[in-house]
């Protein structure tokens, strides 16, 4: 079955590339953007871009159900599901930023087998499949073996909501300056991927959807990384939360929150 994988993986990686090398062609120009309900972003790149990774999976997988942000109904239908984003971080794209990527995964029963994550402007894919390790382009990758949180660079992508629901100022000032240094890049993808590659150590984000963390959900956990919900349960389709690092670290952080929690009598979730 692995080796199945492999070839899934192969057309993960080629139907990414396909779509990030025409949204590479279109990126810098001015572009055209609406607010979703979520507050959330949505192009007409977007929309042209999830209907070319459509057609291209239907070509190879005609059976395979395809679930992305942009298409509809929202939820794991099938035996076979490839989970897509066409643009993960659509507002750096739109505003001209060089950090957003393509997604493309494959799910089996709800679990990732198969996924690519590219890059287009930096020219890196990253993949991995189900038992077979996790790549940048050509190379082996591994999740980083800091073991302290005060070594750490995390990354986090927070909204509005998050610091007035889900994240009181006390508690995330307390994350905040637990860790060495925190980025907020703007894509979940890339933070992923960046952890996954040991380039940064940490990333947490506590609002989510499968179609942001489905590729890199596999490509962490290919790479030796462990990957769970924010309340430290463990991750499943149907998560809406996201944490990954190495494993001391990932219990290192849940171990803090629950020490925030105590402190300032809020669970952080």
């Amino acid at each position: 079955m692995h080796e199945e994988y492999k070839d899934f993986q192969k057309s993960a990686v080629e139907i990414a590339k396909h779509v990030g090398s025409w949204l590479r062609e279109q990126f810098g120009e001015k572009i055209q953007t609406r607010l979703k309900a979520d507050d959330s972003v949505v192009t007409e790149l977007d929309l042209a871009a999830e209907k070319i990774i459509l057609e291209q999976i239907k070509r190879r997988y005609p059976d395979h159900q395809v679930l992305g942000e942009e298409l509809s109904p929202h939820q794991l239908m099938d035996h076979w599901t490839w989970v897509v984003d066409p643009i993960d971080g659509t507002r750096n794209f739109a505003l001209g930023i060089p950090i957003w990527a393509v997604s493309v995964a494959l799910m089996e029963n709800g679990e990732p087998v198969a996924a690519a994550i590219h890059l287009p402007v930096t020219n890196e894919t990253y993949h991995a499949s189900k038992g077979n390790g996790a790549w940048l382009n050509n190379h082996r990758i591994d999740v980083g073996q800091k073991e302290h949180l005060k070594d750490a660079i995390a990354s986090t992508d927070l909204l509005p909501i998050d610091y007035a629901q889900r994240i009181p100022p006390l508690v995330l000032q307390g994350i905040f300056m637990a860790v060495r240094r925190t980025r907020m890049l703007g894509s979940v993808c890339c933070g992923m991927c960046y952890v996954a590659s040991g380039k940064l150590d940490l990333y947490y984000r506590p609002e989510v959807n499968v179609w942001d963390v489905a590729a890199g959900v596999l490509i962490v956990r290919e790479a030796g990384g462990e990957v769970r919900a924010f309340d430290g349960k463990d991750w499943d389709s149907r998560t809406s939360s996201i944490l990954v690092a190495n494993s001391t670290l990932v219990q290192k952080f849940l171990d803090l929150k629950s020490d925030l929690n105590a402190k300032y009598g809020f669970e952080v979730d």
